[in-house]
């Protein structure tokens, strides 16, 4: 069998093992088979021959993608047999239950969990008056802790305050919840369990004791985060089942040697920014990534990207909660909103705004590797820039050096010549951007 071959059937067999639709247009889906060829040909792979081997073995037998389509179905088929199970019991879902997304300390900010209740609702054609958020509960007992720990920024807060926030909170989710029996918490991933141990934990005082059960439904999880919830359930006084999709445990718990290989690649070549991300956060060891985005715990070669070294490119990059980028991105990355105001600016055509991007980023950043040109861009223009680069390449807009860096070529040229952004340097699109950002703003203007 050919190389060929052999790359076609690592491709098939990860579509067909993962359930995912051909024409499947998902972010990280999309130009799928171009990415993935570009991240196991990676120079740095082939300096390391059994990492290579330890990586396409994951990406052909194990690794999990999530699509919306499979998450949804998972949904429906658990919503069914719940529902069954209910009648049974001579119970109504409308009357019992109520479903909780799982909010961090932080509630402010939108997390999976969110999406995944809202998700839930949806498919199976739910009111939304069946979920319910105890955000307010959660912001009361996090501001408590981090005032008893001694934060400036809860100086103000006391005992007293908290008290009264307390049994206010308490007596309005007894009220709310007085005929339920069952909560309903959803998430798609649960690495070491300890979102959702906080989260029962802290709210377990707010829950009247006619509620007799609560339900944890994971799409995946751990084997280590399935026991500590388990635990948690039992130690804050519930009765609970832990649902899921799906369950592993650690990727190399009987590999020792391969799990030191990979390890010790992550730490030399992939440098993620924090030490506790070398083989997933806490060494978690999952290979999972969902629609939405890879969760941290996955090895941090398959998503952490670092722009500070010519070294590596991720083929699932992690979207991080709160926005913020690797250390070392440049202008064109960390203010890219200047680079699009430009090229809306100047008009230019929607089937031609990525190409033009690139050709741009391209023409100033010519000296760099080619790694480091294709890791700014994905951060540029969102996951396409893969395939974004593959045709400019097909159109020899661009031509890539022996030594392994992209440049302008003359068909680049005439192209940029007429759009009328042959000379555009970051100078001037910072210096027009500026410029234009000192004048009266414009109203917003819509046309429907």
């Amino acid at each position: 069998m050919s190389k060929r071959d052999d790359f076609n059937q690592l491709v098939e067999n990860f579509y067909k093992r993962n359930q995912i639709n051909k024409n499947n247009d998902e972010k990280y889906m999309r130009g799928f088979r171009l990415k993935l060829g570009k991240f196991i040909s990676q120079e740095q792979l082939k300096e390391h021959p059994k990492i290579q081997n330890i990586i396409v073995d994951c990406i052909n037998k194990d690794y999990k993608y999530y699509s919306e389509e499979l998450i949804k179905d998972f949904f429906i088929k658990f919503h069914i047999q719940f529902d069954e199970q209910l009648i049974k019991r001579r119970q109504e879902l409308e009357k019992v239950v109520y479903f909780l997304n799982v909010l961090n300390k932080d509630t402010y900010k939108s997390n999976s969990s969110d999406d995944m209740v809202n998700l839930y609702i949806k498919v199976n054609d739910l009111p939304n008056e069946y979920f319910k958020q105890l955000s307010t509960v959660m912001d009361i007992e996090v501001k408590f802790e981090r005032y008893l720990a001694g934060s400036k920024d809860y100086e103000y807060y006391t005992e007293e305050i908290y008290r009264k926030e307390r049994e206010l909170q308490i007596a309005l989710w007894t009220k709310r919840l007085k005929n339920k029996k069952i909560l309903v918490l959803i998430d798609d991933y649960s690495g070491s369990g300890s979102t959702i141990d906080d989260f029962i934990s802290k709210i377990k005082d707010y829950i009247p004791n006619n509620i007799k059960k609560i339900f944890v439904v994971c799409v995946h999880i751990t084997e280590g985060a399935k026991v500590r919830i388990k635990k948690s359930l039992e130690k804050n006084c519930f009765e609970g089942q832990v649902v899921y999709y799906e369950c592993s445990s650690k990727y190399f718990e009987n590999k020792p040697q391969d799990e030191l290989l990979i390890e010790k690649f992550e730490r030399d070549i992939v440098k993620p920014s924090r030490e506790k991300d070398i083989l997933g956060f806490d060494s978690t060891e999952s290979v999972v990534t969902t629609y939405r985005n890879t969760p941290n715990n996955t090895l941090s070669l398959f998503w952490s990207d670092n722009p500070n070294e010519i070294a590596w490119k991720p083929l699932f990059p992690r979207d991080h909660k709160d926005g913020k980028l690797h250390t070392g991105y440049s202008k064109w990355v960390t203010e890219k909103y200047k680079l699009k105001w430009f090229i809306k600016i100047n008009q230019i055509p929607d089937e031609k705004k990525d190409k033009a991007i690139v050709l741009i980023y391209v023409l100033n950043n010519g000296k760099q590797h080619a790694l480091v040109t294709e890791i700014e861009l994905s951060k540029i223009i969102c996951y396409t820039s893969d395939i974004e680069i593959q045709e400019c390449l097909d159109e020899q807009l661009i031509e890539k050096t022996t030594d392994n860096h992209y440049k302008i070529s003359n068909f680049g040229s005439t192209f940029l010549e007429d759009l009328g952004l042959e000379n555009s340097k970051w100078k001037q699109i910072n210096f027009e951007f500026n410029k234009k950002g000192e004048q009266k703003e414009e109203e917003f203007y819509f046309k429907f």
